[in-house]
């Protein structure tokens, strides 16, 4: 799993979290988190204000993360 990931994964609470709760989460610097919570804003995983530091999963992001919770219920091996 990428870091990006490990990123996302943050938000499937549903809540909103401050940019050092989610470096804390997932062990990476501040600046890190905040480039990918920008990437990920960019493409509507999440809605990320930057002024405050907090971001929270968008409904896409919602959607996806809960088809991911689904599918982990469910594995498939081959």
């Amino acid at each position: 799993m990428s870091k990006i990931d490990d990123v996302l994964y943050t938000f499937g609470d549903g809540k909103a979290h401050k940019v050092d709760e989610v470096a804390k989460a997932v062990s990476l610097p501040k600046y890190k988190v905040r480039k990918v919570l920008g990437f990920l804003a960019e493409f509507n995983f999440i809605e990320y204000d930057r002024r405050r530091g907090r971001a929270k999963a968008s409904p896409e992001g919602m959607r996806i993360l809960s088809r991911e919770k689904k599918s982990l219920k469910f594995p498939v091996f081959f």
